[in-house]
Order: structure tokens, then C-alpha cells, then sequence
């Protein structure tokens, strides 16, 4: 069944307890309250972006997207009706979702560098606001299109280079003004997601080695990347840690730096600002 075409009007005056429990609930069947919601894709699928699936990452999805509207607003960009909207690596769009409550589907916009990942959203939600992108072309789409665009754990994994050009693609596609939100993994991020967790340690010596030699090198340089063994188009996706200081330094010809948080979410989370005297270079 084929997702309501007024879901901003039906769903405006849900709370936001109550919306997060429409989203669960449409796990197992997509009419709610006699609202046609989204599918989901399989569970096979939902864990290609981060392992998860269900409940589980929906949680976190929408944990994101509080954090995400919250912000916006805090910095004089409230999401809302009008708002234009980009999620830079949208996956099989478990957080792209939940925006649906705030913006017309066809105020939101998703781009991923997966085949199967777009597919998915576009079997699920309007096609035509779906693409496939190569992770060192240019994005589809006009100088200052959006008024806002995010990016969830994309940054915790691209090479400087790709890192760079990304940037420097999501800043020429914001609007003057326009909110850029990013999560990056820091020297803290990693302490802190280490800490007490075996299967994230392990993960990471996997690929750094030492975890105390891995942060004093990141302090040192700003920038580590490892790889994680990935091929073909994902062969620059491995694991990158990046210092407050390196995103000062490497972000602020493109955008301003408006604060980085280290303690709101699993991974920094850094907002910046696209301002009228940043030119596209």
C-alpha cells in the first residue's frame, strides 16, 4: 500500500512519544491509526548500514533526528513545511523517515553510494528523491538547493580525500544560512566508545592497532583513516578519526564551525553554518 500523500497534516500533532511508537509499530504493519506509513526493507538489508535492525535502530534513528531538529532550531533553521532537506548517505532511510512528520516527501532528499541501499528507499518512499551517487562526483543537484542536509556516520568512515571533496559538495549545495550536520568519530568518541565495549575495541585494534598509540597519533596529525578491508567502490570507506581541531582548520573556507558536541550522541557531532562570503572553490 502505497505511502498517505499528506502525512505532514495527519501527523503534525503527534507528539513525539507517540510518533517513535507509530514508527515501531509500523515495523510489523504499516497502517497506523489509518495512516499509511513506509515499509521497511528486509532485515538482511537494515543491517548492511550498521548491524542493526528493528526496534533497535529505529531507536537510534530517531535519537538522530531529535538530536538533528533540535539543533536546526537552536542555530535559526527550524525544520519545517518549507524546509528543503538532505540526508547525505541515507542508507535504506531509517532516519530519512522520520522527518516525514515536520516535510513533504518531496521536500526530503537522499543520496547513498550503495546500489541496494537507494533501491530500498526508493521501493519505500518516492522514488524520484532518491540517488545513486559516486563518492568522488559531484551531487545531482544545484548550488544552494537545501536548507539543511545531514550526515549520520558517513564522516566516521571516508578518506581525507573523499572527506574533503564531500565537504566541499555538501557546502556548494546548501543554502546561505542553510544548517550543516555531521557526525565524526574524535580521539574522545573513540575513548568513549571503547570503553567497556570488547566488540568495539577489538574492532578498532583490528584496524589501528594500539588504541593509546591510535589516539596520541590522531592529537598529532588531526586526521587517521585505516582501512577495513572493503572493495571496489567502498574501498575508502574504512575508519576515520578527526580532531576538533582539524575540522576548524579543513571546514571553515567552506562553512562555519557553529559548535562540535561530544557528549549528545555515540559519535561528535559537529554543526556549521553555510555563510554568504564562503565561495565554492
Amino acid at each position: 500500500m502505497p505511502i498517505s500523500n499528506n502525512l505532514v497534516e495527519q501527523l503534525c500533532n503527534k507528539t513525539d512519544d507517540q510518533w517513535l511508537d507509530m514508527l515501531l509499530r509500523s515495523l510489523e504493519d504499516t497502517v497506523i491509526d489509518d495512516i499509511s506509513l513506509p515499509a521497511f526493507p528486509d532485515e538482511r538489508l537494515q543491517r548492511i548500514t550498521n548491524s542493526q535492525c528493528g526496534s533497535e535502530t529505529m531507536i537510534d534513528a530517531f535519537s538522530f533526528y531529535m538530536l538533528t531538529k533540535q539543533l536546526a532550531q537552536k542555530h535559526g533553521n527550524p525544520v519545517g513545511e518549507n524546509s528543503r532537506i538532505l540526508d547525505y548517505g541515507c542508507g535504506w532511510g531509517r532516519i530519512y523517515r522520520c522527518f516525514l512528520r515536520e516535510v513533504p516527501i518531496t521536500g526530503l532528499f537522499g543520496v547513498d553510494v550503495q546500489h541496494a541501499l537507494v533501491e530500498a528507499c526508493k521501493n519505500s518512499f518516492l522514488p524520484k528523491q532518491f540517488k545513486l551517487i559516486n563518492s568522488n562526483a559531484e551531487l545531482p543537484y544545484d548550488d544552494e538547493t537545501f536548507d539543511l542536509v545531514f550526515a549520520n556516520s558517513v564522516f566516521s568512515h571516508l578518506s581525507k580525500d573523499l572527506h574533503q571533496h564531500a565537504i566541499r559538495e555538501i557546502s556548494r549545495v546548501t543554502k546561505c544560512n542553510g544548517i550543516v550536520i555531521c557526525t565524526i568519530l574524535s580521539d574522545t568518541s573513540l575513548a568513549k566508545l571503547t570503553h567497556g565495549n570488547d566488540a568495539y575495541k577489538d574492532w578498532f585494534v583490528s584496524v589501528f592497532g594500539d588504541l593509546d598509540i591510535t589516539i596520541t597519533k590522531t592529537q598529532k596529525d588531526g586526521f587517521l583513516w585505516g582501512s577495513t578491508g572493503r572493495e571496489g567502490t567502498l574501498s575508502e570507506y574504512g575508519l576515520a578519526i578527526i580532531t576538533d581541531q582539524w575540522i576548524h582548520e579543513h571546514w571553515s573556507e567552506k562553512l562555519d564551525i557553529l559548535e562540535i558536541i561530544h557528549e549528545s550522541y555515540s559519535q561528535c557531532i559537529v554543526i556549521a553554518r553555510k555563510q554568504n562570503n564562503h565561495l565554492m572553490i
